[in-house]
């Protein structure tokens, strides 16, 4: 499913209005940025693994910064429309795809791995 930059960017929006105001509220210097696809010149990954990369998240985890942490660039979440258009049929799937990319990198700003990611988002303990 194909839509335009423009919609993409808009339903990004909402889906970050929407998440619940505890978490949104200690959301701090973080960008959202929104890329056609992952450039392979900052990737350590074949063309094959890059065309299943959804989103990507570029900084300091909350977790890890200490008392030095200040003046420091925005940390990005970057979500790679023409990867999460190519997992969806219908338009609510891409909604639904790009919140849970949204939400798998928030949890990665907030300090949590890959494997915990995907425990939680399978549902186990």
């Amino acid at each position: 499913m194909k839509i335009s930059s423009e919609e993409f960017e808009r339903i990004a929006k909402e889906t970050f209005d929407g998440i619940p105001e505890e978490f949104r509220k200690r959301l701090d210097n973080i960008d959202i940025v929104i890329a056609d696809k992952p450039d392979p010149r900052f990737h350590k990954k074949s063309e094959q693994r890059l065309r299943g990369l959804l989103g990507l998240y570029r900084g300091v985890p909350l977790r890890r910064r200490g008392v030095f942490y200040s003046n420091v660039l925005s940390d990005r979440i970057i979500l790679y429309k023409d990867n999460i258009e190519s997992q969806c049929q219908t338009k609510d799937e891409l909604k639904e795809e790009i919140k849970n990319v949204l939400m798998h990198e928030i949890g990665h700003y907030f300090g949590l791995s890959e494997f915990e990611l995907r425990k939680i988002e399978k549902g186990i303990e």
